[in-house]
């Protein structure tokens, strides 16, 4: 990037205040900056303070929410919903569906996860914490209305094994997972696998289920592309596979359903929005 536009990019950023889903908004004294050349999906490399260099993109699409998006069928995020007992016992969902049966619960106190309301690895932002031993989890009832392909499933978190989620029955699974060692999947019936990156940090993953044409994001604007077969939920667990053995041993900030294929604007704004909100690096 020329380095004008890069001064452009800091002034506007300096000149910008964050609300509170992290979203960003001009400061009451912004001074408006005008560039004619576009910045846009331009890849450049950005210095940083120890002298080392990340590849990093220019604003795409403004942030945005999940609900923003239209077909967003269950959101849940990690400061707001949540019901605790021993720990957290309820998290609602938050979309604009309404729905009953997309109540995230658990009744059995050994197998509440953790609340944390402001978390340092994640900006300060609320996360819930899952501890594989204790098979911690939270599962929905079936779904008044089950998914069917294409959808589109994002999580915000970070594991060291386990599922983050899952479908609640064999036959209706949608599985993000870690082999444990080397690399992250999801699993529809097949499975397409990222096999350089794993989820060990803050980290923000993105699927767009839809059979043979699915595409698997972690981090970047660049997708995996492959199968994953033809099945999809029709209730959701997190922090487990369907039958309770892949115990997720992490955090979970925010996950989203949207019942239709994202395109790659929406993903570029909602990784902006995951960026600002939890301070994620998103790479080319």
């Amino acid at each position: 990037m020329p380095r004008f536009l890069a001064l452009v990019v800091l002034l506007t950023l300096q000149a910008c205040a964050l609300d509170e889903n992290g979203l960003s908004q001009p400061s009451p004294d912004a001074t408006d900056v005008t560039v004619d050349a576009p910045l846009a999906d331009a890849p450049s490399d950005v210095g940083l303070e120890d002298g080392s260099d990340v590849d990093a993109y220019d604003a795409g699409p403004p942030a945005i929410l999940p609900t923003t998006l239209p077909g967003c069928v269950a959101w849940y995020r990690a400061d707001l919903g949540i019901s605790t007992d021993a720990g957290v016992s309820a998290w609602a969902d938050e979309s604009n569906v309404n729905d009953a049966t997309h109540v995230l619960t658990q009744v059995v106190a050994a197998q509440q996860p953790a609340w944390n309301t402001g978390d340092s690895a994640y900006n300060g932002q609320a996360t819930v914490s899952f501890i594989a031993a204790q098979s911690q989890q939270l599962r929905t009832p079936t779904w008044a209305s089950a998914l069917v392909q294409p959808y589109t499933v994002m999580v915000v978190g970070e594991q060291t094994a386990g599922a983050f989620v899952d479908g609640t029955v064999g036959t209706q699974q949608g599985r993000l997972f870690t082999d444990g060692s080397s690399y992250t999947g999801f699993w529809a019936g097949g499975s397409l696998f990222i096999t350089t990156k794993r989820m060990t940090a803050p980290s923000v993953a993105l699927v767009v289920v839809d059979g043979s044409s699915s595409r698997l994001y972690l981090n970047s604007l660049t997708p995996a592309n492959g199968g994953v077969g033809s099945s999809a939920p029709g209730g959701i667990v997190i922090g487990a596979d369907w039958y309770g053995t892949s115990q997720l041993q992490g955090k979970v900030a925010e996950v989203a359903y949207f019942s239709r294929a994202v395109t790659g604007s929406e993903v570029t704004a909602l990784f902006a929005y995951v960026a600002s909100r939890y301070a994620i690096l998103i790479g080319p």
